[in-house]
């Protein structure tokens, strides 16, 4: 064979592997593309829920400041104390699940960046050796005179043949060094990016960290106070147990009195089975304001053993003086009563589930009203040391559930 064609030919075998190099190479960036995409789901799902916890902190501050003028006891103090602990945990929490994600993410994007730049040394260098061949070749003998110097019309269009694999080649390498430049530039871009979004998020980390150790110190001394007052505290909580216990035993009266189940109308029926798909959607009970006691065994100190201890029939939400209380979603009013040292409560019925407000005043509805979704039913009242503070409960039937597991966060 001619030198010219054997130095052309030299180079082929790398031609035509080049290709699948490059598919293979495609292959490996669009599965790790598809995983990146994965985790970058995930994280807007943990940047959404930073953001409600975030959302939630600024309206616990903003009601803290709105209700400085009123003195707040050691329980308040501490239930106070509790709610921001809690949420600063929940804060630092997804800023940890966020920086394990960016840190995945980091990883992926560096060998993506380390694959793409070796695969782009490598074609350069065939490309190299092909425009190398090529020259060598090219003083030799003119590629015309070469072509039309063939001995048989099978070997002029096999000589021509051969050119045009040659010419293809060189073009579509050329095109791969071009795409692949293009997706190292965008990964190299990328990986910056998330360098830089690492650093934000664990310098806020610490911050809140900071916060949260801070928090935790005075949780430690507003229950060395309690301790101080241990036998007063028990008797105030005593009370108050007493006074749920009553109130208690009034929420079921009502609820038993109530139709349900199989005495539902068919709209009733839709209406409780669009109450349990709300679930972790309701919306709060007043557009301001903060947990400050929580469903379930509460206890009062550092340790379960505490004497201060209540049993909390739903969840305590401190709100601003006067805050328009609302309903969380479309029902009927099944009961309105007046209790003792607690305000006004409200009951309404959402065909099997129930929501209950109390400490409320001024209310502006009555037994029997149908009710739409976050409409105003009353303000909130006060609690026994002079803080706007709310009751919500949720009932299905005699059950009572946990309303924090149930509203948006």
């Amino acid at each position: 064979m001619n030198q010219y064609l054997q130095g052309i030919l030299a180079s082929c075998p790398k031609l035509f592997w080049l290709p699948m190099l490059i598919v293979l190479a495609s292959a490996v960036f669009v599965f790790k593309a598809s995983v990146a995409k994965g985790q970058s789901e995930n994280r807007k799902t943990l940047e959404k829920e930073r953001a409600a916890i975030m959302n939630r902190i600024r309206s616990t501050h903003l009601t803290l400041k709105r209700t400085r003028e009123t003195r707040a006891q050691e329980l308040d103090r501490l239930a106070e104390i509790n709610s921001q602990i809690y949420q600063k945990n929940a804060l630092v929490s997804v800023l940890q699940k966020e920086l394990r994600l960016i840190e995945k993410s980091v990883q992926e994007n560096a060998s993506i960046v380390e694959a793409l730049e070796a695969d782009l040394k490598s074609i350069k260098n065939e490309y190299k050796t092909m425009l190398y061949a090529a020259y060598k070749s090219s003083g030799k003998l003119d590629r015309l005179a070469y072509v039309f110097a063939a001995n048989s019309l099978n070997q002029f269009l096999a000589r021509v043949h051969y050119f045009k694999i040659y010419d293809a080649s060189r073009k579509e390498q050329f095109s791969q060094i071009s795409r692949v430049q293009a997706m190292l530039t965008e990964r190299k871009t990328e990986l910056e990016q998330q360098k830089l979004s690492k650093q934000q998020l664990l310098a806020l980390e610490r911050h809140e960290t900071v916060e949260l150790s801070s928090l935790q110190g005075a949780q430690k001394s507003v229950i060395g106070e309690l301790k101080s007052k241990e036998s007063e505290m028990q008797q105030k909580l005593g009370a108050e147990q007493e006074s749920l216990k009553e109130m208690e035993k009034l929420i079921a009266e009502s609820i038993k009195a109530a139709a349900f189940s199989a005495s539902l109308t068919p709209e009733e029926r839709k209406l409780s089975a669009s109450f349990v798909t709300s679930k972790k959607r309701i919306p709060w009970p007043v557009s301001n304001g903060f947990i400050s006691g929580r469903f379930g065994l509460q206890a009062f100190g550092d340790d379960k053993d505490s004497k201060l201890k209540i049993e909390k029939l739903g969840i305590d939400i401190r709100t601003s003086a006067n805050e328009a209380v609302r309903s969380v979603f479309a029902g009927k009013v099944v009961d309105v009563s007046e209790i003792p040292g607690r305000g006004y409560m409200v009951i309404i019925q959402h065909g099997d589930y129930f929501t209950v407000y109390a400490r409320l005043k001024n209310v502006q509805v009555q037994i029997g009203q149908k009710i739409k979704a976050k409409e105003n039913i009353a303000q909130a009242g006060l609690n026994p040391n002079n803080l706007p503070e709310i009751e919500f409960q949720i009932w299905r039937h005699q059950t009572k559930l946990d309303p924090e597991q149930w509203l948006i966060k």
